[in-house]
């Protein structure tokens, strides 16, 4: 593992580091809630004032409650699965070019073993999904350099709570958690 492998996230080239947002008015328009045009009009028209983007919306007629509260609770969604993602993913770089694993407890390092023997790895987690069970135990899908990474049996450890779109590796259970690598019609369980 003392070789130099490279772990890359995919990052927007305007910003220079990874973005992790999640816009509220692009999700609306990708359900099809809003137009493009609409959602112009609304961002140019909020520009200087303190108001939110759904307020506005439903104050201007352009959009019903109950589709800003689908739009908010896929928000919450994509940005659970962008923080698992990055929580889960972005310690891999630093296994891969070398830092010593003896940082990561015995259950991260089974978990991720499929992942630590390629040669390099990339992942992109604003494509991520994240389904979340009724005995609250999450589920979740990343595409990946290896294929898609299907992780199953996560937990937040007891009294861990989410702080907004920050999550820790610590903050997981991962003890009975699995990964399975899906790529060309290939399962590879751990």
């Amino acid at each position: 593992m003392g070789r130099y492998m490279d772990t890359v996230v995919k990052e927007k080239p305007h910003h220079g580091q990874a973005d992790y947002r999640s816009m509220l008015g692009q999700i609306l328009v990708c359900k099809g809630y809003l137009h493009q045009e609409q959602l112009d009009k609304a961002v140019h028209a909020l520009q200087g004032r303190d108001q939110r983007l759904g307020e506005y919306l439903i104050e201007h007629r352009m959009l019903a409650r109950w589709q800003l509260r689908r739009a908010l609770v896929s928000q919450n969604r994509l940005r659970l699965s962008v923080a698992l993602s990055v929580a889960l993913l972005t310690p891999v770089s630093g296994i891969l070019a070398g830092e010593s694993v003896e940082l990561y407890d015995n259950d991260y390092l089974f978990l991720l073993q499929p992942l630590l023997a390629a040669m390099t790895f990339t992942f992109d987690p604003a494509s991520s999904a994240v389904t979340i069970m009724d005995d609250d135990v999450i589920k979740l899908r990343v595409a990946s350099s290896l294929g898609e990474l299907d992780f199953d049996g996560l937990r937040l450890r007891k009294g861990r709570i989410i702080d907004g779109q920050k999550l820790l590796l610590q903050d997981l259970d991962l003890a009975g958690a699995t990964v399975s690598v899906l790529r060309a019609g290939l399962t590879s369980d751990k």
